[in-house]
């Protein structure tokens, strides 16, 4: 289902502050959540993405796995900001960018990586006898 131009636009205004929220997540989180400046970085971010969430349609939220009710969230604590960018963020741009995969203004997003698993996690682990 393609989506609508206001739609579109919603997407492409959510993913913009996403894409800092990302980066801000891939630092430690003592090192992110202990400079005040970066504390209120990632609170405006967050405000501008629940802003973007509240334009886009029923039908697009109903249509993605996006955590919308802890967006939505607004409580301004450092750790529940962090909880929320951690937990959101990358289902958001997962979920969402392909949506606006043509759009010239997504071309540089950047896609979340999966977490790798450690090659002896994935083999089975030997019997002794």
């Amino acid at each position: 289902m393609p989506l609508s131009a206001r739609d579109r636009k919603a997407v492409l205004a959510l993913l913009e502050p996403a894409q800092l929220v990302y980066g801000l997540t891939r630092l430690p989180r003592k090192s992110a959540l202990g400079d005040p400046a970066d504390v209120q970085l990632l609170r405006q971010r967050l405000a501008a993405m629940r802003a973007a969430a509240s334009e886009l349609s029923k039908e697009v939220r109903d249509r993605t796995k996006v955590p919308w009710l802890l967006l939505l969230d607004d409580r301004d604590s450092p750790d529940q900001l962090w909880v929320t960018a951690k937990k959101v963020t990358p289902k958001l741009i997962a979920e969402l960018s392909p949506l606006v995969e043509g759009a010239p203004e997504a071309a540089f997003f950047s896609v979340p990586q999966q977490p790798r698993r450690n090659e002896r996690a994935r083999k089975a682990p030997k019997k002794r006898r």
